[in-house]
Order: C-alpha cells, then structure tokens, then sequence
C-alpha cells in the first residue's frame, strides 16, 4: 500500500482528498461518456496497461527522477514538478525554469513520497511512471493507487537501457512531439550499436569495483539497473551476487575485495551529498586499498556527476553518455570517439544546453586519477 507522509494525515487534508476521490468516482461513472468524447483518447502504454488519457497531453507529473530526467530531454516545458529540489551541481546544466518548479516528492518501491494534496491541485495530464526489468506488479499498484487517489491517468513507460529508442518512439507520439523524440531515439540507437560494435573488439575485459559511500565499502550489485552502464561498455562487474537486484546497493568486507582485486576502480557518487575526493584520498592512502592493484597502476576512475551522474543514479538518460565515457577511458584502444565533441552534442541534445568543447573537457579530464 501506498504510504501518504505523516503530515498529510490532517483532518482538512484527509477531507480534501475524499472530495478529490468522490470527484474521481464521479468521472470513473462517465467514462462511457469520456470515451465517446474528443478530449479523450485510449492508448496501450508500454506495460501493457489499456488507459485513457487526454487527447492532449499538456502538462506531465514523473514518478521518480529517471522518469523525470527523460521527460526534461524530450519536452521540458511540461513538466509540473520536481521530485526532489535542485542540487549545486545541476544548476548550471539545467533551465531556470525547471530548477524553480514545485517539488513533489516521489513514488518509489512502490511507496509514495509524494504530497497528495499538492499533486490534485496542480492536476496533471498524466502521471508517468518508469518500467524496469525488476518491476513487480506491486511497484505498478503503488503508482495506480497514487494515480487513483489524485484523478490522474498512469503511463507507463520502459527505462531499461536498451528500450530507450522504443520510449522515445511512444513518448514523441504521446506527446505529439515525433521529429525530438526521433532525433533522440537516433542517438540511443546510435550509442547501442556503437557499444555493441566495441564490445565484440574486446578480447579480454577489465574488472571493475564501484566504489560507494565515505569509506568506499558500498557498491552496486552486477544485476543492479545501476550497472547496465558497465555491462553495456564491456566491463565485468567483480560484485556478482545474485540476491541484490533492482536498485539495491550493497555493502562488501575489504576482504572480498581483495579477492576481487579489480583492474579498476570507479567512484560512484550515491547521492549528491557524497564528495567524490575524499573517497578518492581514503583510497589511494589507506594501507588496505593500497594492497590492490587497482590502486598500484593508478587506475582510479571518477564518474562525471554533472547535472546527474554518468553511470545510473537516477538509471536514465544520463547513461548514455555514461557509457561513451566508460568505453572510451577504460577501453581507449578501441573507442573511435571523440568523446568532447560527444559530450558537446549530447549536451545540446538531451540537456538543451550548448557547452563548448572546453566545458566538455573539464567535465571528463577532471575526473581521471592519474
């Protein structure tokens, strides 16, 4: 079940919402009538789901920041709300506008964040909520019983990685935006078909650790959705445990490391609050991590965190240049890319930003420990 934040549990909001939910019952009784409407339209969306949604969808509330971040590429201005409220580091890589909007909260595990009462007043067309492997159909009744509660239709979209080009083809037609979206399903075809094309170059892949957390002993699991980035560009994840699966991080004993002992290191910001350097300063001068020959050659990679992090927190568009970047440090030999230039386009394509190729340098050679 859905659990509404403490602080919406007033007698007034509790009333609100049971008027809100009478006048949902109220149009569930018309739908005969919506459907025979022209401001009405079913759609199957991409779990299958038959749901009726305007025929224009002008304004759109995300579940979640993958499904949000994915909206902001395709069609910014009509985003509602944020899930959470702006960080420093996406302040300038992000519009004014979207940094200033209402923040919501999220549903997420299939339990809700959200502020209910904000959410009915504000109304959106939609609410759009993100399909992965790992979703159960507890997860999609927790995104409907939220829907249900505020009157908004649920659609559901897929953001496995590989299923990007098909969410941008639903979306653009959704949306009423097909030539954006086509350029963007473009580049996600573009980006696989390159990754593809590199990993049948490698003969012998690198091992990787994923480094998490302030002393560097949480990491994300080989079947996280968080490590489809290092799948995709050819690099074994050394933390192969069947049982952390989804979004679950899991923490790991020095020993196993060590047992590991992974050609390389990447550390991975969780959140926006975890700084990047001090993790890379415990690494490279504590006694333990100098034991691994990870630390010995140096290879000691930063994923790029700006706006969000490259390699899938939140597990969305950003991991399309997350995985041009991964390929091409870790796998230079091979890559054929020039990754500032790929950077810039990206940029321009997905963040609706125009960077200049010194930008774009900063935010790739300032994260390579030497």
């Amino acid at each position: 079940m859905v659990k509404i934040r403490r602080s919406f549990l007033r007698i007034s909001v509790l009333l609100f919402i049971i008027v809100a939910m009478a006048g949902c019952r109220g149009k569930q009784k018309e739908g005969a009538q919506a459907k025979n409407t022209k401001s009405m339209i079913q759609i199957t969306d991409m779990a299958g789901r038959k749901v009726w949604i305007p025929r224009k969808v002008s304004t759109v509330f995300c579940s979640d920041e993958a499904c949000t971040f994915f909206m902001y590429s395709l069609a910014p201005e009509k985003i509602i709300a944020r899930n959470t409220a702006c960080t420093e580091k996406e302040k300038p890589y992000t519009s004014v506008h979207f940094q200033k909007l209402p923040v919501l909260g999220r549903i997420f595990n299939g339990h809700s964040e959200v502020n209910a009462e904000e959410l009915i007043r504000l109304k959106p067309d939609i609410l759009l909520c993100p399909l992965f492997n790992f979703t159960t159909p507890e997860y999609i009744k927790g995104f409907e019983e939220v829907g249900a509660l505020a009157g908004i239709p649920v659609v559901i979209i897929s953001l496995d990685f590989e299923k990007l080009p098909d969410s941008y083809a639903f979306m653009g037609k959704l949306l009423d935006c097909k030539p954006q979206a086509e350029e963007r399903m473009n580049y996600c075809r573009e980006t696989l078909n390159w990754a593809t094309s590199l990993r049948n170059k490698i003969k012998k892949p690198v091992t990787a650790y994923v480094a998490e957390g302030n002393n560097g002993l949480q990491t994300i699991p080989a079947l996280s959705t968080h490590s489809e980035t290092l799948r995709l560009a050819g690099v074994k994840n050394c933390a192969t445990v069947d049982e952390a699966f989804g979004y679950k991080q899991m923490s790991i004993g020095f020993e196993q490391i060590l047992n590991w002992n992974p050609d390389y290191i990447i550390v991975n910001s969780r959140s926006q609050s975890t700084k990047e350097e001090d993790l890379v300063h415990h690494i490279i001068s504590d006694k333990l991590w100098s034991r691994l020959k990870a630390v010995q050659n140096k290879r000691i990679v930063i994923t790029p965190n700006a706006p969000f992090n490259w390699i899938g927190r939140p597990p969305s568009i950003n991991r399309l240049m997350g995985l041009q970047w991964l390929a091409s440090t870790l796998y230079p030999e091979l890559s054929d890319i020039n990754l500032e230039q790929e950077v810039v386009r990206f940029y321009s394509l997905f963040y609706h930003l125009k960077l200049s190729k010194k930008q774009a340098n900063t935010l790739i050679s300032a994260e390579i420990i030497h």
